[in-house]
């Protein structure tokens, strides 16, 4: 797998103790949708998003590269964390979804701030990154 084969991405990350923040990034259409959500999956805020550029598709393509997601070790198929520590993000490549937590001995922060720069926009909160 190569990480420029990746077509969509949904990043969830930590907004408050019990606010999450469901990032969707979905670049073969090129638009993006953030979602707040409590504990429970109920909406605490109106949805944002918006379309995104071909060219800094092409700039957050060769970060994904550098970051290299795919390496990332994956969870077993149709597994979620129980407990989420910080970040994780499910990625797709051609309709197969990969779901990870970053490695070990890394987070998934920089790709945090990757997102951030692709969207033009902050969310979650980098308090819970170990």
């Amino acid at each position: 797998m190569k990480n420029k084969e990746i077509d969509y991405l949904m990043f969830t990350v930590k907004q408050e103790k019990n606010i999450i923040a469901d990032v969707i990034v979905d670049l073969f259409v090129r638009e993006y949708s953030i979602i707040y959500t409590d504990l429970y999956g109920q909406t605490v805020e109106p949805e944002k998003g918006g379309k995104l550029r071909r060219k800094s598709i092409a700039a957050f393509a060769e970060k994904l590269d550098e970051i290299d997601l795919v390496s990332m070790p994956v969870n077993e198929p149709n597994t979620l964390p129980i407990n989420m520590d910080s970040a994780m993000v499910t990625y797709f490549i051609k309709d197969v979804g990969y779901n990870t937590e970053g490695h070990a001995s890394e987070n998934l922060s920089k790709l945090h701030k990757e997102i951030e720069g692709l969207i033009g926009m902050t969310f979650g909160s980098y308090e819970f990154y170990k």
